[in-house]
């Protein structure tokens, strides 16, 4: 449990583990395109109202989260989210 723990009190959030989760979404991704459900939410979204958040592209994929933002953005961004928000009072744990 303690190891566990470590996990949620001290994060490492590594520069790599970043990239391999951009990569792990580029991967859900293009496992989605070709999905008739995916392709289904996408037209109903762009129906939406422009300005509306839902009209929006809803899902990431490595174009879209490298076009925006340079790796060393991101990890500042980051790390600069956890300092804001990240906090155990905001926290619920579950175990089963």
């Amino acid at each position: 449990m303690d190891r566990f723990s470590q996990f949620f009190i001290c994060p490492l959030m590594k520069r790599e583990a970043m990239q391999r989760e951009r990569e792990a979404i580029e991967s859900e991704f293009q496992m989605a395109v070709p999905s008739d459900a995916y392709r289904k939410q996408q037209i109903l979204c762009s129906l939406a109202q422009v300005g509306h958040p839902i009209n929006k592209f809803t899902w990431g994929n490595l174009k879209t989260l490298k076009d925006n933002v340079t790796d060393d953005q991101l990890y500042s961004a980051v790390h600069e989210f956890r300092q804001q928000h990240y906090s155990s009072h905001r926290m619920t744990l579950a175990v089963q």
